[in-house]
């Protein structure tokens, strides 16, 4: 995993969260997986990230647009997925969307499962 982060230019390994699987971040109707920022373990984003993620995201949050990241799953495929950053329930969470459901289904993640998600 290592090489494959570096081959694309990945540095600076963190682990953001490790986290059980609920309905929500696996259900087919639902189509991301949710980071909140309460089980965040580190600040993942640079302030260039955070600054950005604010300016695209704005003050409407039905028109919210994110910044692309990209994801790389067990098997060291690749996925582009945009990073969103909600206010749910007063509470602060992030959240991997655009393609979420393609991870969950070509890994078989299910409720229940243990997901680490490293940020680089």
């Amino acid at each position: 995993m290592k090489n494959r982060i570096s081959s694309i230019g990945g540095g600076d390994l963190k682990l953001v969260i490790e986290k059980e699987l609920f309905d929500t971040d696996v259900a087919d109707n639902n189509q991301w997986f949710s980071i909140p920022m309460k089980q965040v373990k580190k600040d993942f984003l640079s302030e260039k990230y955070q600054t950005e993620l604010k300016l695209r995201n704005g003050h409407n949050q039905k028109h919210l647009v994110g910044i692309l990241v990209k994801v790389l799953d067990p098997s060291l495929k690749e996925y582009t997925l945009r990073l969103k950053k909600w206010t749910m329930g007063g509470s602060i969470v992030y959240n991997l969307v655009s393609g979420w459901r393609e991870i969950a289904k070509a890994n078989k993640l299910k409720t229940g499962d243990t997901l680490q998600l490293w940020s680089f």
